[in-house]
């Protein structure tokens, strides 16, 4: 038994071994087929004692004793078929060859599902990658935003420092008014104009009290409004951050995804 009865005996094992759907057509010198296998799901139109295409795959290589790989477009068979041909040596001299029709309908769908990752990856990436962007800006606007609230903090603290002062006048000022009173008091008829006075100081010193009072009121709930602005600002801030690190953490997520689909593009192409 030479080596090219030995791969028609070998034809239907091959035909099994293969993982897709395929043909085995194995034929001698001539270009005359001995032995064929169809495949089941597409239709090469062969058939035992059929002599090949002297333009296909199998007469190129009965001609040059060569190995020869060619795609079918789906036009021709209804699916994508890769036919690869081998020449069959016996003793150094090529008795004939043997060649496998592989219908690429799976390959050519995971391959498809392979680019439509990849695009939606390239996809989720840019729509990531900007609201990662806003993230951060909006997280820089923010600390703006913080810092200008601990300012305003500062200045109603520096103002307090002011109203103290404003107060102790005002205070100091009322004494003073007393103390003229009781003194125009003492003049009798020759102080009742320093008395007209001194009464105005008082009111004048109690009126400054008491907007002394009303401001302190109004900047203490100015103070309290402002520290729960920037105690929500500083909460935004730090949700902005986490966002944008969470963003950050899918950019990278997205284009480790991209890169594995041109991996499995490359292994597609190479079965």
């Amino acid at each position: 038994m030479n080596k090219l009865q030995s791969m028609v005996q070998a034809a239907e094992i091959i035909q099994k071994l293969n993982v897709f759907d395929c043909s085995v057509t194995v034929c001698d010198m001539t270009g005359m087929i001995v032995h064929y296998l169809s495949p089941a799901t597409f239709d090469l139109k062969l058939a035992v004692g059929d002599k090949v295409s002297p333009t296909g795959a199998l007469a190129a290589c009965l001609n040059t004793g060569k190995r020869q790989q060619v795609i079918m477009q789906k036009e021709l068979f209804g699916t994508a078929v890769k036919v690869i041909v081998e020449p069959v040596y016996d003793d150094g001299k090529m008795v004939g060859i043997v060649g496998l029709s592989i219908n690429l309908s799976t390959q050519n769908t995971l391959l498809e599902t392979s680019q439509t990752i990849a695009a939606t990856s390239e996809e989720i990436t840019a729509t990531t990658e900007e609201l990662s962007a806003a993230s951060v800006s909006f997280a820089n606007d923010l600390e703006k935003l913080r810092i200008k609230g601990d300012a305003i903090m500062m200045k109603i603290t520096h103002t307090d420092n002011i109203l103290k002062f404003v107060s102790d006048v005002a205070t100091n000022s009322n004494l003073l008014g007393l103390n003229a009173a009781i003194e125009a008091a003492r003049a009798g008829e020759t102080g009742r104009g320093f008395a007209v006075v001194a009464e105005e100081i008082r009111k004048m010193a109690e009126n400054s009290g008491n907007a002394v009072k009303d401001i302190k009121d109004t900047l203490m709930a100015i103070r309290q409004e402002t520290a729960e602005v920037v105690s929500t600002i500083n909460h935004a801030a730090a949700f902005g951050e986490r966002q944008a690190a969470v963003a950050g953490e899918i950019t990278a997520s997205m284009q480790q995804l991209a890169s594995s689909t041109v991996n499995i593009e490359k292994i597609i192409e190479s079965i």
